[in-house]
């Protein structure tokens, strides 16, 4: 999992002290950057501090958020990844594991986790 560290931009007014992981899934990148671009945005917004990690693709995404997740250094873990149906039944195992790993998650880390991964019929 490769890291990076931002500090979120903070408004004036913003209250401190939330510190939030977003873990982006490389693939679809022009996708899943644009939604980092915006989390970023709204940690921002709240005045919240944001460490950055990658994965390869969302299928990697229920295990790094339940490793950082663990440390419990952050107030959320925000997946954001982003799976485009293909010709073959692939896309629909990978959404339901995606899905399924980060729901059982959430009941470790009720209110760490919200879900990013989109699913998505086309590029469009």
């Amino acid at each position: 999992m490769a890291t990076g560290k931002t500090r979120a931009r903070k408004r004036a007014d913003a209250q401190h002290g939330a510190h939030v992981a977003i873990v982006r899934a490389r693939w679809n990148e022009e996708i899943t950057l644009a939604l980092e671009r915006g989390a970023i945005e709204r940690a921002a917004d709240s005045g919240a501090s944001v460490d950055l990690f990658e994965v390869a693709g969302s299928f990697e995404l229920p295990a790094a958020v339940a490793l950082l997740a663990d440390t419990a250094r952050y107030d959320a873990v925000v997946p954001i990844g982003c799976l485009i149906r293909g010709e073959t039944p692939y896309f629909e195992y990978i959404a339901q594991s995606i899905a399924k790993g980060l729901m059982d998650l959430t009941l470790t880390y009720p209110t760490a986790i919200p879900f990013g991964v989109l699913t998505c019929d086309t590029m469009e």
